[in-house]
């Protein structure tokens, strides 16, 4: 039986940021403006964080 995270608002809050991050990505994507590479820049930045909360949560729950 699979253990329950212990943390679960994080839990939601980080898949909600996840799924926000891969929205912002689609909607650069579609864009042709000069903005478009620092839209991707701002946008690896959010994955690299949310790769670090991710981690830290699995310690937590660890």
């Amino acid at each position: 039986m699979e253990q329950a995270g212990l943390h679960p608002g994080l839990e939601i809050r980080l898949t909600a940021f996840a799924e926000r991050i891969s929205l912002l990505r689609q909607k650069a994507s579609e864009t042709d403006s000069p903005e478009h590479f620092e839209k991707f820049a701002d946008i690896e930045e959010l994955e690299k964080r949310h790769k670090t909360l991710e981690a830290e949560l699995a310690q937590l729950n660890g």
